[in-house]
């Protein structure tokens, strides 16, 4: 949408205005749609891995950033778009990455 790029055009530190942006890209589908994409995308990469003979650390570096990924996910599926929208910290993501084993560093 128009909005929406004269939004991140302006390269604004006024967190109301990102959550605007947030909602509308929410509203839009965008998020679902990169989901969507980048599900395509690991399952692509992870194939070409292991056809190529295997490389845990890489697959393990492919795995959390999904976590990462899953996020948009949760986003897209959760609320009626009354509330915030929360993207996830960081430390949220190293979090989840720890409860499944995968080394963030």
């Amino acid at each position: 949408s128009v909005q929406l790029l004269s939004i991140l055009k302006q390269r604004t530190e006024d967190v109301d205005v990102k959550r605007y942006a947030q909602r509308l890209m929410l509203e839009a589908g965008s998020l679902r749609y990169t989901r969507e994409k980048c599900s395509q995308l690991k399952e692509e990469i992870v194939k070409q891995i292991k056809e190529l003979g295997g490389n845990e650390p890489l697959l393990k570096v492919i795995e959390m950033l999904d976590v990462q990924v899953e996020k948009i996910g949760e986003l897209d599926g959760e609320g009626n778009g009354d509330e915030d929208v929360k993207m996830p910290s960081s430390l949220t993501l190293k979090q989840e990455a720890d409860t499944k084993n995968l080394d963030y560093t």
